[in-house]
């Protein structure tokens, strides 16, 4: 099957969330795995509309782009389990709490941003990229850029210490999902 036959030493968290059912039974109905997936996808929709509520103003057009976008993540998911909608929803928190921290200023802001940008990670490699905005924009706002790129390294520390100690200390393998 799909999670048995991937047996790397790089497990994504999205392989382990949406093989979850395999927790509860040996040969869970596919039905199970779309069920987390879309459910995913929904939850990146939400984030996505917090986020585009933040740029534009009129309902109508945050409910057309939600809608489109969330098309656009279903594309292939009619069928078939991927990873990338996971990451993405992690992506997209991750922006919403930076921009809030660039209006608040407040700096735990910064450290659940580091957390979602290690998760995105976990979730699928790519998910790194929202780094490089984010850090441009640390970068050109100068203002503590020091504390800022220590609190969201500490941030990103935190889940891929503990992910790493639990995989290394459990007897579950990939196998197992």
């Amino acid at each position: 099957t799909y999670f048995v036959d991937i047996g790397t030493i790089y497990n994504p968290l999205a392989i382990v969330t949406v093989g979850l059912p395999f927790l509860f039974d040996s040969n869970p109905d596919i039905r199970y795995h779309i069920l987390i997936n879309i459910g995913i996808i929904i939850l990146a929709g939400f984030c996505f509309y917090k986020l585009s509520t933040s740029f534009l103003k009129k309902k109508e057009w945050n409910h057309l782009l939600t809608g489109f976008f969330v098309l656009l993540l279903l594309y292939n998911d009619g069928r078939y389990v991927i990873l990338e909608p996971l990451s993405v929803v992690f992506q997209l928190v991750a922006l919403i709490f930076y921009l809030n921290y660039l209006k608040t200023h407040a700096i735990s802001r910064l450290f659940v941003v580091g957390i979602c940008i290690s998760l995105a990670f976990l979730s699928k490699q790519f998910g790194l990229f929202i780094a490089i905005p984010i850090g441009l924009s640390m970068l050109m706002n100068k203002r503590a850029l020091l504390i800022q790129i220590v609190v969201t390294a500490f941030g990103c520390i935190i889940p891929l210490i503990i992910f790493y100690f639990s995989i290394h200390n459990s007897t579950f393998t990939i196998a197992d999902f």
